[in-house]
């Protein structure tokens, strides 16, 4: 029987939209063949054996508009049958990353009739193209904080919503809990922040607030952990500063992470609404205090200020500081805090939150 499935990855760095995917795989039965075309090797390399290159000419990385955006999806649509020639046929495509950075797929669609299904992990831009890929997929899994992205978007070119209701199911990010290095017990108090460096995860926010913090509030010993992805255009990403400062250690995307959260005491997302947050999630499961903005996000909807989280006005580094300064001045509110989190972290089980998806993809 024919049961190949192919993801079809062409971002060159990783990210929590990988890490979902990795998740998927991970409980899909034996019978189920993966195969990844990737721009990121590194990333799939212990997920399965059956692992491509993703190229295209130099002067098509990156581009997200016009007509080199088409002739960058036409080189990856070429790819792809080249594997599927070499390789096998599949059942089912999986696009992971939205319909825009997944647009070989539907190009493929034109000349293949094969299914396919779109992960949409994050905002979808109100174009045109990102409205076709959505009417032309055959099922569709979205965050819940993003259906609404979904339907917008959809509505450009089909504003008749019940053509693409039938076909979406929304999911919740999980984490496998046996994978997290829960906190240690430690006399140094480290902070952590883990993200990319695309600009609207506001790393200066962060390096703002603890400037403030060492100058204003006179928190000296405080330690930073500033673990990060660097995408691989400048035009997408912020330049660190330079660090003289040996207390903030800057790490990019290092192999022990887990370690460094471990002995991390709180993690501070600056994310500009962050549609999910796995970093968050990760954190919530390993025991560490959690310092989030309240503006409205997923997690701010979910979290209760003074109970499992601590909130910070958003893009407000005298808040954020502030914020910090109270928590690091009382351990038994950290400790609390830590503990309560952990508890509503446990909700998140990988298993159940994405049995939509791994039913789809064997059925």
């Amino acid at each position: 029987m024919n049961n190949g499935i192919l993801i079809f990855d062409p971002v060159p760095y990783f990210g929590g939209s990988k890490q979902v995917a990795k998740s998927v795989v991970k409980q899909l039965p034996p019978t189920c063949k993966v195969t990844v075309i990737t721009a990121d090797l590194s990333t799939w390399q212990h997920v399965t054996s059956n692992i491509h290159q993703l190229w295209i000419p130099k002067f098509l990385q990156g581009k997200t508009n016009g007509i080199k955006y088409y002739l960058k999806h036409l080189c990856f649509a070429c790819s792809i049958v080249y594997f599927m020639l070499i390789d096998r046929r599949f059942k089912r495509l999986i696009g992971i990353s939205g319909p825009t950075v997944d647009f070989a797929l539907y190009l493929l669609n034109l000349v293949i009739n094969v299914e396919i299904i779109q992960l949409v992990q994050g905002p979808i831009p109100k174009s045109k193209s990102a409205a076709y890929g959505l009417t032309k997929a055959d099922k569709i899994f979205c965050l819940s904080s993003m259906e609404d992205s979904v339907y917008q978007t959809h509505g450009l070119i089909n504003d008749r919503k019940n053509d693409i209701q039938s076909k979406i199911g929304c999911f919740i990010n999980a984490i496998d809990q046996n994978e997290i290095v829960p906190r240690i017990n430690s006399q140094e108090l480290e902070l952590f922040w883990c993200a990319s460096l695309l600009p609207w995860k506001r790393l200066d926010v962060f390096l703002e607030a603890i400037s403030i913090l060492r100058n204003k509030y006179k928190m000296t010993h405080v330690c930073a952990n500033i673990c990060y992805i660097k995408p691989p255009s400048s035009e997408y990403r912020v330049e660190l500063p330079d660090n003289t400062n040996n207390q903030i250690r800057f790490k990019e995307k290092p192999d022990n992470l887990p370690d460094i959260r471990a002995r991390s005491a709180i993690f501070i997302s600056t994310s500009e609404e962050e549609p999910f947050g796995l970093s968050i999630l990760e954190s919530l499961s390993a025991k560490l205090a959690v310092v989030i903005p309240e503006d409205g996000a997923y997690w701010d909807t979910q979290l209760t200020d003074n109970l499992n989280c601590l909130k910070f006005k958003p893009n407000n580094p005298n808040h954020l500081a502030k914020q910090l300064y109270v928590l690091i001045n009382n351990p038994p509110m950290l400790r609390q805090i830590a503990a309560n989190g952990y508890i509503h972290s446990l909700r998140y089980s990988s298993q159940a939150c994405y049995s939509q998806i791994t039913k789809a993809l064997t059925q």
